[in-house]
């Protein structure tokens, strides 16, 4: 399976690797019991909708997509609904 990186990012020691949604959606489907981390940026003063953020580690790298859609995530996945704070989302170009 062939992903292509949106961007590449480091946090700490830890590598943050941006898909696609459609490649992080291939990712997640072909693992087994995927652990699944959510959060959502909340529209600002300005009216701009909520970012819906996405991660999930594999192989020590982390996997991350960003979208205004709502994802159907597997029904075997591990979901954790996360608070996301400020620093994380800059990290990640929100």
């Amino acid at each position: 399976m062939e992903f292509k990186a949106v961007s590449v990012k480091r946090f700490f020691d830890k590598l943050l690797i941006e898909l696609s949604v459609k490649d992080f959606m291939d990712l997640i489907n072909s693992l087994d019991r995927a652990l699944i981390i959510h959060g959502i940026k909340k529209g600002g003063i300005l009216g701009g909708g909520a970012i819906h953020i996405y991660l999930t580690p594999y192989q020590g790298i982390i996997f991350f997509c960003k979208t205004t859609e709502v994802l159907e995530l597997p029904k075997e996945a591990v979901v954790i609904e996360a608070e996301i704070i400020e620093p994380i989302l800059s990290l990640l170009g929100v």
